[in-house]
């Protein structure tokens, strides 16, 4: 089983109230760096729902004990519903305000607080950090929420059970080096795999309809690029790689110790382009959480169902007597400095 398919276990990261504390510790000012960074991943009220269950002891034995229990972190309602009333009234008492008492007692502050830190606890875990000092996170930056949750990028309207007409063919332009653009046609041909989605190679920016480019956002770490969410009728996406980052540019190998698969990053930021909002990590694993994964280089099975209810499921690639041209066929020269040659987009 690959890596990608594995599943994790959370009780090993909470044995006890003293290891849930520990961790809480260490969330909570990863949590203020990430509310100053991109409101998608966690905000001041999840941040104060952390303080809280810092400062209750009652409340961080009960997180162990659930832990060791479902081996799952406790989620949303559920957990608020199924909380002995004594915890839940010593974690109320900590809240600051009565906006957050309530937020808190409809589930929705204690899923945000907890189930954005588990992926980048299980990070630092198996790159062999110990827990004792905030790490760096990595995030993508999209802010926003698409203006239709069910948004294609083509902004074909959606009648109340289906699309109306057919989605037609993504034109892409990369304003960037030819490292960029050869992980930009690794991270598109990997949607290409799960669903019936059509790139055309764009030479002239303004003509495309979704544009990747370059330069620095906020150093390195913190965001590690971003990606427009489908907005509007005729309205071009685009998209931007963090230069400050220390970039794994080969996209069909592992990168090293603390560098970060530029491919992985751009395939998550194409599934935007594609329309797909960010996926909670509560969820499940996904390409499409907030937060970059090591081992998730590709779309998930959360990301492929997303991308088949937009676009369908992946065409068949004609037999060679066909006729047909090959669907989906995108081309793109790059320089001699890389790897002379054509790159072809081919479904597979």
């Amino acid at each position: 089983m690959s890596p990608e398919a594995q599943a994790f276990s959370v009780a090993v990261l909470f044995p006890d109230r003293a290891a849930v504390k520990r961790a809480v510790d260490l969330l909570i000012p990863m949590a203020r760096k990430a509310a100053e960074q991109t409101d998608t991943l966690v905000d001041d009220a999840a941040v104060d729902m952390l303080e809280a269950l810092h400062k209750s002891e009652l409340a961080q034995e009960w997180v162990a004990s659930e832990v060791s229990r479902q081996d799952r972190i406790p989620e949303g309602a559920l957990a608020v519903a199924v909380m002995p009333d004594a915890v839940k009234q010593d974690l109320v008492r900590q809240l600051p305000t009565a906006d957050r008492r309530e937020a808190f007692l409809s589930g929705a502050l204690l899923e945000r607080a907890l189930s954005w830190g588990l992926p980048l606890l299980l990070q630092i875990l198996e790159r062999g950090h110990a827990m004792t000092a905030p790490q760096q996170i990595l995030v993508c930056g999209n802010k926003e929420p698409a203006s239709n949750r069910l948004a294609r990028w083509d902004k074909t309207p959606w009648n109340g059970t289906g699309w109306i007409g057919e989605p037609v063919a993504v034109q892409l332009t990369v304003h960037a080096p030819d490292w960029c653009k050869l992980a930009t046609i690794w991270a598109v041909r990997e949607w290409m795999k799960v669903c019936a989605l059509e790139v055309e190679w764009e030479s002239n920016p303004r003509a495309a309809s979704v544009n990747i480019g370059q330069g620095p956002i906020d150093g390195p770490s913190g965001t590690l690029a971003y990606m427009h969410l489908p907005y509007g009728p005729d309205k071009q996406l685009d998209g931007k790689v963090d230069t400050s980052e220390s970039w794994h540019k080969d996209p069909d190998s592992s990168p090293g110790r603390d560098m970060i698969h530029l491919g992985a990053v751009l395939c998550h930021e194409f599934g935007h382009a594609l329309g797909i909002e960010h996926v909670p990590t509560s969820q499940g694993v996904a390409l499409l959480n907030p937060m970059y994964r090591p081992d998730v280089l590709r779309p998930q099975t959360l990301d492929a169902e997303q991308a088949v209810y937009r676009y369908g499921p992946k065409l068949a690639t004609p037999t060679p007597d066909s006729g047909d041209p090959e669907p989906g066929l995108a081309t793109i020269e790059l320089s001699a400095a890389l790897a002379a040659g054509v790159y072809q987009l081919v479904k597979q």
